[in-house]
């Protein structure tokens, strides 16, 4: 079996997914076949499909017992400062990534060109109460600050997430999203892209790393830039962090 290995991970978010998507090739040019174990967790199937199933270094699923992933060593303290790299870093790589690797060639839709998109939508972050991570009170006001009044709000037809609610003037503007594959096309096409600490950020860097779009991201980050980084969060360097 040295020359397989098999992943898993608990959390079964899109980001949590997303953290080792470079793992598959970085294996691969080391001559080790990559499977996904069916232990491995997804909050939906639609994570599966965008983090996995077009990976041509993803040679399928195998019920053996994971022997990476979540259950890889941590590293030592302070060699990392991406979620990306740190995951690398625990598998014996030498950390280069720095961006969730995916395979999705997403479109360019003309019609948001010009558009400012909003995902406040959140499951780790909202399932409990908001004001657990953030300040309430300033990042309603941040919103309000940042996000202009004509943006256009998503709504995830297919994905049970929880959203903030504050009758923010943009929730007018309702943006129902088909699919995951159409929201990464609609974050690779629009003006500017904002999120919350969530799954979404983790996509739009992706996204934008791989098309090389003129999308600007923006994510209300709770705490700050740094202590994300000294906890090798997700915090990628084409992403705005507004810290809340």
């Amino acid at each position: 079996m040295t020359n397989k290995v098999f992943f898993a991970q608990p959390w079964g978010g899109l980001g949590d997914n997303l953290q080792y998507t470079t793992l598959p090739k970085l294996f691969s040019e080391k001559g080790i076949d990559f499977f996904l174990s069916q232990s491995n967790t997804y909050r939906n199937s639609e994570i599966y499909d965008f983090c996995w199933a077009k990976n041509p270094y993803v040679k399928g699923t195998s019920n053996h017992v994971a022997n990476i992933g979540a259950c890889a060593p941590d590293n030592p303290k302070g060699i990392a400062d991406n979620v990306v790299s740190a995951a690398e870093m625990r598998h014996g790589f030498s950390g280069f990534g720095r961006y969730p690797e995916i395979y999705y060639d997403a479109k360019t839709l003309s019609q948001y060109k010009d558009k400012t998109i909003v995902d406040l939508s959140a499951h780790t972050l909202l399932k409990n109460h908001v004001g657990e991570f953030y300040d309430a009170d300033k990042l309603f006001s941040l919103v309000e600050e940042h996000i202009p009044s004509d943006s256009l709000f998503v709504s995830l037809k297919n994905v049970n997430n929880l959203s903030l609610s504050g009758g923010f003037s943009f929730e007018e503007n309702e943006l129902e999203v088909e699919n995951i594959f159409d929201y990464a096309n609609i974050i690779n096409s629009a003006k500017s892209y904002f999120c919350l600490y969530s799954g979404g950020n983790s996509m739009a860097a992706a996204v934008k790393n791989k098309e090389q779009s003129d999308v600007e991201i923006n994510c209300f980050l709770h705490g700050t830039v740094q202590e994300h980084k000294d906890r090798e969060f997700f915090i990628f360097d084409n992403v705005n962090y507004i810290e809340v």
